[in-house]
């Protein structure tokens, strides 16, 4: 897994590393942001899951990073109209 953050790029081989990542110090707009990306990334890799085993189905990485993206995007446009959320758009697409 990879996150890229105000220009860094991140590389993730393990849940820890990834929740390491997440609990890094930072501001309260990027840690909201690292919040939304990790559920984001659980709930994916929990549909893939589901979709092999059960729909014999798998997507490429391609497409299930764009739904991530998509899941991201749409959460913090729901919720655009509150304080903490409103910069957060412009931070995931930097």
């Amino acid at each position: 897994m990879h996150a890229k953050f105000s220009g860094v790029t991140n590389t993730f081989d393990s849940w820890p590393q990834l929740l390491a990542w997440c609990s890094q110090n930072a501001s309260k707009s990027q840690r909201a942001l690292r919040n939304i990306a990790v559920q984001a990334i659980i709930y994916n890799i929990w549909a893939e899951r589901n979709d092999r085993i059960f729909n014999n189905k798998a997507l490429t990485p391609l497409e299930r990073f764009n739904l991530v993206d998509k899941n991201v995007r749409n959460i913090i446009s729901a919720r655009k109209t509150r304080k903490e959320f409103k910069h957060l758009m412009v931070l995931w697409l930097v």
